[in-house]
């Protein structure tokens, strides 16, 4: 038997789930997606694809699958979820997405 440990997250935007300022040219939903990807390629990549509405990841750490909203229109909320078999994993990721986000947001409005 395998166990599963996650962490979900949701909110009405981007700009709110990272508590960031609003996206714009400098800073928009794209840079988001690339930075999610690569941070999650410090835990190594495994499969990648989407399903239409979200993008869903499989790390190479510990049974661990990680899916988030892609950009789409009809969608009235974003949102992140992470799980794995190792119970620390979920809200370790996590923490460091929204650690990358931030710090990349805060740049790209520093320039």
């Amino acid at each position: 038997m395998r166990r599963f440990y996650q962490v979900y997250v949701d909110a009405e935007s981007w700009s709110e789930l990272f508590d960031i300022g609003m996206l714009d040219e400098k800073f928009n939903v794209e840079h988001i997606h690339a930075t999610i990807l690569k941070e999650l390629s410090i835990y190594g990549l495994k499969t990648f694809r989407e399903d239409g509405k979200q993008f869903i990841v499989k790390l190479d750490v510990e049974d661990t699958e990680v899916k988030f909203t892609k950009d789409i229109r009809w969608i009235n909320k974003v949102w992140i979820q992470i799980s794995s078999t190792d119970k620390d994993v979920p809200e370790t990721i996590l923490e460091k997405l929204m650690e990358a986000v931030k710090l990349r947001y805060e740049k790209a409005h520093s320039e």
